[in-house]
């Protein structure tokens, strides 16, 4: 996953205008030259023909002069040559770009040579290949519930940085102070460090999407399940039925099926009459309809202040294991030293050769810290899934509760619509031709879902899958790749600025650097 730039070339406005920066390959190349010369463009010319989807370059004389900017990448054995025009008037950004296979060694070909017919996006992804990126692999983004798909732009966090940046105390990687670009970095840098394994991440990916399907599968399954309680208007329709002496009144709760025969029963006539039935002195039916929404709610706030705790134990563990790692993470140094913990008393120090007098008790005691760290570990890492679990658990009670309240709703509604016709027709004749005239509506309206093809029930499959995939993913090591690789950067950061006066290319500006760069004016 290397390339380096071998020049940077820019053609001016006018024929036969051509100015080529090279560079050494291999090796730490600086720029010099007077002030106002155009070396900080060099930086933004090279995003821009990196398929940048903006127009970096300043406003100035680069702009003024430079009708086409291109780069010569080249890696061993290989050579690109990437081109893209300067933005037309009135045009924000140039969308095509030119991108040449060249031999390696080749020189910058004529302007008048030039096709721009690679577009941005395909010009995007042909770098990414140039590059070594594997375009299949998706890494999860960081706050956000979508995948990222790695690029030649997401790299180049990783290999620019601006004047400012450099001064910049606060900053890192470039771009890092615009909007959603930390969340960017957080997440492809386990990537471009080489702590993902492709496998790993298409598995996670097919586990992301096969939890979405189970997921919509399971709310289908519930809109269409013939066994599951009758909907809020069947069973108000059901207690206007009992109401009006065209049923009889039950004491169990129906099913959907079973609700959907007896209105047709009702609506058929097949039931007689039931004397008295619309006054047997056992209640108002809206009293208990409105009971029943007390209790529901009642339930739905004990959920919810469930759901709050184990959210908040959860955090707590977070947190817990997040402080936890940290310090394990220093104590692990020891294993660097190599001290006898078995042997008396060291008189000098594993590490410095320092005389200390302790050196093997000091090294114990910190070993014992760092088992007990790793049990403590091993205890929150255990109750962590159990807490999912129940948190899982509680989220799917809450919504059959607000489902459940959402029927009782809709059977008080049809209720109390229904008692107020009711009150207008005094003849008890009238009372049951109005209630069988609205069972009649809602059985046209319902038939054709009630007779629909059932869904297939795919849950166990998709289960299944779910529990092989979370199986091969149980073992992934890729946090633990991330840190190991994090620890190496650290070493490299203190060790590598010693080497750089042993390898130090300079590319000193040429006279022609004294006009405005690029010297085409």
């Amino acid at each position: 996953m290397t390339f380096q730039i071998q020049a940077v070339t820019v053609y001016g406005k006018q024929p036969g205008q051509v100015r080529m920066v090279p560079f050494r390959t291999g090796t730490l190349n600086i720029v010099t030259g007077d002030s106002r010369r155009g070396k900080s463009a060099l930086l933004t010319i090279i995003d821009y023909c990196l398929a940048s989807s903006d127009y970096p370059v300043k406003a100035g004389k680069v702009r003024g002069y430079v009708g086409a900017y291109a780069v010569t990448l080249v890696k061993p054995g290989q050579q690109l040559f990437v081109a893209r025009r300067a933005p037309e008037r009135r045009v924000a950004v140039s969308t095509v770009l030119c991108i040449l296979t060249q031999a390696p060694g080749t020189s910058p070909p004529p302007l008048e040579e030039l096709s721009f017919t690679t577009p941005l996006d395909v010009a995007k992804d042909l770098l990414s290949d140039f590059s070594g990126i594997d375009r299949t692999v998706k890494v999860p983004a960081v706050a956000r519930a979508q995948t990222i798909a790695p690029s030649i732009r997401h790299a180049l966090y990783f290999c620019f940085q601006a004047q400012n940046e450099v001064a910049n105390p606060d900053l890192l990687f470039h771009s890092q102070g615009e909007e959603w670009r930390p969340n960017t970095i957080r997440g492809v840098i386990p990537y471009f460090l080489g702590a993902v394994d492709p496998e790993q991440a298409a598995l996670r990916n097919r586990l992301r999407l096969l939890r979405r399907d189970l997921s919509d599968l399971e709310a289908k399954l519930a809109q269409s399940r013939d066994l599951g309680p009758a909907s809020g208007q069947a069973r108000a329709l059901l207690t206007e039925a009992v109401e009006a002496g065209l049923l009889s009144r039950r004491d169990t709760e129906p099913t959907a099926e079973e609700a959907f025969d007896l209105l047709r029963s009702a609506f058929e006539g097949r039931i007689q009459l039931a004397a008295g039935a619309g006054n047997d002195g056992d209640g108002d039916p809206l009293v208990a309809a409105t009971g029943r929404r007390t209790q529901l709610r009642r339930a739905v706030g004990q959920s919810r202040a469930r759901i709050a705790d184990l959210k908040r134990a959860l955090e707590e563990n977070d947190d817990f294991a997040g402080q936890a790692r940290e310090q394990r993470t220093r104590l692990a140094s020891l294993g660097l030293m190599r001290v006898n913990r078995d042997a008396p008393q060291a008189a000098h120090c594993p590490v410095c050769e320092s005389p200390v007098a302790s050196a093997n008790s000091t090294v114990a005691a910190i070993m014992h810290d760092l088992e007990r760290l790793d049990g403590d570990l091993q205890v929150i890492g255990s109750d962590t899934p159990a807490l999912q679990r129940q948190l899982d658990q509680e989220e799917e009670r809450l919504q059959q509760l607000r489902a459940a309240l959402s029927r009782n709703q809709d059977e008080i509604n049809e209720i109390s619509a229904g008692l107020r016709a009711l009150q207008q027709e005094l003849d008890d004749a009238q009372r049951a031709a109005h209630v069988r005239g609205r069972i009649s509506l809602y059985l046209d309206t319902t038939a054709q879902l009630v007779s629909a093809p059932q869904i297939e029930d795919r849950r166990e499959d998709f289960q299944r899958q779910i529990a092989e995939l979370e199986g091969l993913l149980s073992d992934d090591t890729q946090d633990d790749r991330l840190t190991s690789y994090l620890s190496l950067i650290s070493q490299n950061i203190r060790t590598k600025p010693r080497s750089t006066d042993r390898v130090c290319g300079f590319v000193c500006a040429p006279a022609a650097c004294r006009q405005p760069f690029p010297g085409v004016g």
